[in-house]
C-alpha cells in the first residue's frame, strides 16, 4: 500500500439504519464522514439467525480486498477477529461492555460483557466513546472518540416551517414535547414523560407529548425543529446519541442524569437535569417552556462535529497500519 492510496476498510455491523428503522444512525453518519474523507468503507450488515456465523466465513473470505477489518460492537469485533490476514478495530458501542443496571441481566449481556476485554486486548486498535470504557478494558490499545454530530444535517429550521411539514399545529402556544425513542421500551421512562405531561395539563399547560421512534434522519431532523423540548427521562444511557442531535438543532432538553448528557448539555440555558419523577419533570419542562423557544446547543458542541470525530477515527486507522508495517 502506497501513502497516496485510500484506506479501504470492512465495517461490521448488526445495527445499521434500514427504511422504517433508526438504530445504528450515529455508525451510519460515521460511515458518511469516513467516506467524505476519501475513506472507501464497505459496511457488512449481520441479519438473520446465523449472522455472526455467515459473517464469520465472509469476512474471511473478504479480508483481503482491504486494509482494515472495523467490527462495531463485541460479537462483530469477534467477527472481525476471525481473519488475521488484515488489522482489527473494535468500536465498542456501550451494554456490551458496561452492564445496564436497570434492565434485568441476560445471558447474551453477560457473555458479551465476559468476552469484550480479550477482544479487546485480540485486536489492533479499540475505540469507545467514553473514559469509564476505556477503564474496563484493561491491556487493550484504546482511543476515545466521542460520537460526531452531522451538523449538515442535523441543523435548526424555522419552527413554522417544520411544523408545517409535518403537519402538526402552527399555531405557536401550542407546545410540543418531543419522546424520541421507543415507549415501548422500559428503559426509557416513557410512563414518567407521560404522567409529567398530564401534570402540565392539569395546571393548563397547552402541552402534547410525541412519541417518534424509527423515522428517518430527515423526518427526526424536522420534529426536533417542531417541537420545543426533547424529553429523556431514561434510566440508564451510554451517550444517547439524540442528546447531540437535539443540541444540535438547538432543542431545548429536559432529560435524566444519565450517560454523558450532564457533560453534553453542560451550562446550555434552556437544558435541564431532572430526578426520575413526573413531579420534577413536569417542573423542568415549565422551566424549559418559559425559557427561550432556542438554545445555543449547536455552538455549545461545537467540539463534538463529525469531523472532528472523523479525524480521530482516520487516524487510529494511520496508526494501526503504520504499527502493523502496512503502510
Amino acid at each position: 500500500m502506497t501513502t497516496s492510496s485510500p484506506i479501504r476498510v470492512l465495517a461490521i455491523t448488526a445495527a445499521y439504519p434500514t427504511p422504517g428503522s433508526h438504530k445504528g444512525a450515529f455508525l451510519q453518519s460515521e460511515v458518511e464522514g469516513l467516506r467524505e474523507q476519501g475513506i472507501q468503507v464497505d459496511v457488512m450488515h449481520l441479519q438473520g439467525r446465523a449472522k455472526y456465523l455467515t459473517g464469520a466465513l465472509k469476512t474471511m473470505l473478504s479480508a483481503g480486498n482491504y486494509d482494515i477489518i472495523h467490527g462495531h460492537y463485541s460479537f462483530c469485533g469477534a467477527v472481525a477477529r476471525a481473519q488475521f490476514r488484515r488489522p482489527v478495530v473494535i468500536t465498542f458501542w456501550g451494554s456490551d461492555v458496561l452492564r445496564n443496571p436497570v434492565l434485568p441481566d441476560t445471558r447474551q449481556g453477560k457473555f458479551s460483557r465476559r468476552i469484550s476485554p480479550r477482544l479487546a486486548r485480540m485486536a489492533d486498535a479499540v475505540i469507545v466513546p467514553s473514559q469509564e470504557m476505556a477503564n474496563a478494558l484493561p491491556g487493550a490499545k484504546i482511543t476515545i472518540v466521542e460520537q460526531g454530530v452531522n451538523f449538515k444535517a442535523f441543523r435548526p429550521i424555522p419552527q413554522e416551517e417544520a411544523r408545517r411539514a409535518l403537519g402538526l399545529n402552527p399555531d405557536l402556544n401550542h407546545r410540543y414535547l418531543l419522546f424520541a425513542n421507543s415507549k415501548s421500551l422500559p428503559v426509557k421512562g416513557w410512563p414518567i414523560a407521560e404522567e409529567a405531561t398530564r401534570l402540565m395539563q392539569a395546571h393548563g399547560a397547552p402541552v402534547e407529548l410525541i412519541e417518534v421512534s424509527g423515522k428517518p434522519h430527515d423526518v427526526v431532523i424536522q420534529y426536533m425543529n417542531a417541537c420545543d423540548v426533547l424529553v429523556l427521562p431514561s434510566y440508564w444511557e451510554g451517550g444517547p446519541y439524540v442528546v447531540k442531535e437535539a443540541m444540535a438543532c438547538n432543542l431545548p432538553i429536559v432529560a435524566t442524569d444519565v450517560g454523558d448528557v450532564r457533560r453534553v448539555i453542560g451550562r446550555t440555558q434552556g437544558c435541564y437535569i431532572a430526578e426520575r419523577t413526573p413531579e420534577d419533570f413536569a417542573d423542568k419542562l415549565w422551566r424549559a417552556l418559559h425559557g427561550p423557544r432556542r438554545t445555543t446547543g449547536r455552538q455549545d458542541i461545537a467540539h463534538l462535529s463529525r469531523e472532528n470525530a472523523t479525524a480521530r477515527v482516520i487516524g487510529v486507522y494511520h496508526e494501526v497500519l503504520k504499527r502493523t508495517g502496512r503502510k
